[in-house]
């Protein structure tokens, strides 16, 4: 899932700040994505690109998620790092609700079994389960709209 994040780094912002991450049971935070410093950290460990981009991404280009029933675990973190920013809808079904962190737990030489212990937090730090579609329902209407600078429409 990291790289994905890292992929869509200049996608999720350029300024300081907290785009995510995991909290526990106890609602304590175990784990904090955010971008420092025009840097990518994932539970304060910085994420480097290999390969620079050629191209400059435009500050809030829209950017429609389309979601399903089989958007699951990776693709619903990639979700919740753009819900909530500028220009971004999210048009679909229900996801998967694979939104947690799993650890493994030994039971023997021979046995283990993964548990989910933590749930993902969105940027506004709230526990997010099946992307809760009805708060970021987008009509056509306002997705079909004019851009200022290409005079272009953006439909669906």
């Amino acid at each position: 899932m990291y790289p994905i994040l890292l992929g869509l780094k200049e996608f999720i912002g350029s300024e300081n700040n907290v785009f995510g991450g995991f909290r526990n049971s106890k609602g304590e935070s175990s784990g904090k994505w955010e971008i420092k410093d025009g840097k990518m950290l994932i539970d304060g460990i910085a994420l480097v690109r290999k390969t620079p981009l050629k191209s400059p991404v435009k500050k809030d280009i829209p950017i429609i998620i389309l979601t399903s029933c089989y958007t699951a675990s990776a693709g619903e973190m990639t979700a919740v790092v753009l819900i909530g920013r500028n220009n971004t809808y999210v048009i679909g079904e229900p996801t998967a609700d694979y939104t947690t962190a799993v650890q493994g737990f030994r039971i023997n030489k021979d046995a283990g079994l993964n548990l989910s212990t933590d749930y993902v937090v969105d940027q506004f730090t709230q526990a997010i389960s099946c992307l809760m579609l009805k708060l970021h329902k987008v009509t056509a209407s306002k997705i079909s709209r004019r851009t200022k600078k290409s005079g272009k429409h953006l439909h669906c």
